[in-house]
């Protein structure tokens, strides 16, 4: 790897061996047009051949690459570790299944010059198509309870595209302690704790992904958030941030 890219950008994978082939021709052509952007996925414990297929693929090219750990950790400790492991001005995670346009990376950028943070809000965006009926509850429902509990007044915090400079992943990324689906509003309220400008944008989510094959489980995983809400509030109040 090169000591240092424009734009680091890091694909959590996990057990996605049989549909990561359209994700990689796409990372592949994205990255030959943008050679200053590194693209790294993470492997979070897969135990199929995930690893295999993409360090296959990515064997000549200069800015793909894929790291794993042996242990299922979670998407937050994977986008985590990914920041660890690279050099950048500016650092991005997605989503694999490249649910937001790789273009969106190039806006994310441009505001990444005014701003600390940049988030995805799929609520700004006109949406051709809605989650199941289910889905939509829980994510509304969640949203209002994290305005309450946090006091964070985003109109998304769950879209898997944010941006950041060096600066925050120095400072904000090391105070984690969330590492499941709920790590987006604990790094959010942390930014904020430190005045951090956060810029939503709207983005819209691309006919390949699919509510069907989300790894969130609807009901399990938002109980498993909302208590990860009152965690991050808890940290807050003893200034475990701090």
């Amino acid at each position: 790897m090169k000591d240092s890219y424009k734009m680091a950008v890091i694909l959590p994978v996990y057990n996605e061996s049989q549909k990561i082939d359209e994700t990689l021709r796409e990372v592949i052509k994205y990255s030959m047009a943008h050679p200053d952007y590194f693209f790294l996925f993470v492997d979070d414990g897969s135990i199929d051949n995930t690893f295999e297929i993409i360090k296959s693929a990515a064997e000549d090219l200069t800015n793909v690459s894929i790291i794993r750990y042996p242990v299922n950790r979670g998407k937050g400790y994977a986008v985590k570790y990914g920041f660890e492991n690279i050099s950048a001005k500016y650092y991005c995670f997605t989503d694999s299944d490249l649910a937001y346009p790789l273009d969106l990376l190039e806006i994310i950028e441009e505001q990444l010059t005014y701003n600390h943070v940049v988030i995805g809000s799929r609520k700004l965006f006109a949406r051709k198509r809605r989650p199941n009926l289910l889905r939509h509850i829980l994510g509304e429902g969640y949203n209002r309870i994290m305005r309450v509990i946090l006091g964070l007044s985003f109109e998304d915090t769950q879209a898997g595209l944010k941006g950041f400079t060096k600066e925050v992943v120095k400072t904000v990324f090391p105070k984690m302690t969330i590492y499941g689906f709920g790590f987006d509003p604990e790094i959010l309220y942390i930014c904020k704790r430190y005045n951090f400008t956060i810029k939503e944008i709207p983005v819209m989510e691309t006919e390949r992904h699919s509510y069907n094959t989300c790894k969130l489980r609807l009901t399990k995983d938002s109980f498993r958030m909302l208590r990860d809400l009152f965690k991050v509030r808890k940290n807050g109040i003893l200034k475990r941030y701090d």
